[in-house]
């Protein structure tokens, strides 16, 4: 409430409009989509106390890392690692481990066929 120049109150009105708080995100293609796997690899068997700067820090060294996701799965974490180009996953398609640290990690390419 608030007061006119008489000193009666009068009633303020106030609106709002209100903004969607996610933005629509454009739909990616089926070849982007591919893309994205291609460049991808998934590392099993990490320890919960390996922190993500030291994935990070051992995988960089193969190549220039877009993204890295982690979570935790039973008594080990797992990581999606993207990176900007397709090389530094070919090496994965025979090697199947990484050595971070001491520790010995399982490492497959996302876009590997099911045989």
């Amino acid at each position: 409430m608030d007061e006119d120049e008489n000193g009666d109150l009068k009633e303020l009105t106030t609106s709002f409009k209100f903004k969607p708080t996610v933005a629509n995100k454009p739909h990616k293609t089926e070849e982007q989509i591919i893309n994205k796997k291609d460049r991808t690899i998934q590392v099993f068997d990490l320890p919960l106390y390996m922190e993500k700067a030291t994935i990070r820090c051992s995988f960089c060294l193969l190549g220039e890392i877009e993204k890295i996701e982690t979570k935790a799965v039973g008594m080990y974490q797992q990581a999606f690692i993207t990176y900007k180009d397709a090389c530094p996953v070919q090496r994965f398609y025979n090697k199947w481990s990484h050595y971070i640290g001491k520790e010995y990690v399982r490492v497959t390419p996302v876009s590997l066929s099911e045989e």
